[in-house]
């Protein structure tokens, strides 16, 4: 644990560079194979897929986070939105696959939970 909590409360700029490789590499590999007509066979039933979407993106929460040198709350939930908006307009111009709200919902909701567990953990580091 105390080699995690600087990284997140004062992360370094290879720390950084890392995440910012890890979140491109990452989004790229969610759009590029999230819209595959195919990939319908790896998606949960509902509701686990709302549960699917918020996991996986409070990963991304937490590595816009650690990117974002851990300052904002807002930049990195705001970042990925953006990316789970881009993966839901892709869904809906792929057949087999539908555009849903309620991911979106999902996916902003796993980033907010993971940056504000990472901000509880960075003001309680700084006492």
């Amino acid at each position: 644990m105390n080699r995690i909590v600087p990284m997140v409360i004062a992360p370094s700029a290879q720390t950084r560079r890392a995440c910012f490789v890890a979140t491109v590499l990452l989004s790229v590999a969610l759009l590029a194979f999230g819209s595959q007509p195919a990939m319908r066979e790896f998606i949960p039933p509902v509701p686990w897929d709302k549960v699917a979407h918020a996991l996986v993106f409070a990963g991304f929460g937490a590595l816009v986070w650690v990117m974002l040198a851990s300052r904002s709350v807002i930049w990195p939930v705001f970042v990925v939105a953006i990316i789970g908006f881009l993966d839901e307009s892709m869904q809906f111009f792929t057949p087999g696959r539908v555009a849903d709200a309620g991911d979106l919902a999902a996916d902003v909701f796993g980033a907010l939970i993971a940056v504000l567990a990472l901000r509880s953990i960075q003001i309680v580091a700084r006492r």
